[in-house]
């Protein structure tokens, strides 16, 4: 009985904390993330590079080669696997094309990611 109600009440505080649940917008007076990498209408900011005419088509390619380059791996579709593929993008528009890109987790300290 008293570890369902602890149980009860743990969940009862992760449903009305404020920080739970959503991606609160970022602070405008932070410096982590710049205004101009927000695109409108959302709160998560990207990497401005992918703006970047020079660099269009390979960012209009990039998902479907990493696709392939992880579509054997153990952990896809998985909790976190989001990580896995950040990764290897970044890696390999590093590697292949001399891009330096951050990820969204990069991009967004405020938020967790799964």
């Amino acid at each position: 009985m008293i570890k369902t109600l602890i149980l009860l009440f743990i969940f009862v505080f992760l449903l009305f904390s404020p920080s739970f649940g959503y991606a609160a917008p970022p602070d405008s007076q932070s410096s982590e993330v710049p205004s101009d990498s927000i695109k409108q209408g959302s709160w998560i900011a990207h990497d401005p590079i992918e703006d970047d005419p020079r660099h269009k088509s390979v960012f209009a390619g990039i998902d479907a080669e990493v696709d392939e380059i992880l579509k054997d791996h153990p952990l896809r579709g998985r909790m976190g696997f989001c990580h896995i593929i950040w990764d290897t993008e970044k890696e390999t528009l590093k590697q292949k094309y001399g891009i330096s890109w951050k990820t969204p987790a990069e991009m967004n300290p405020h938020i967790l990611f799964d």
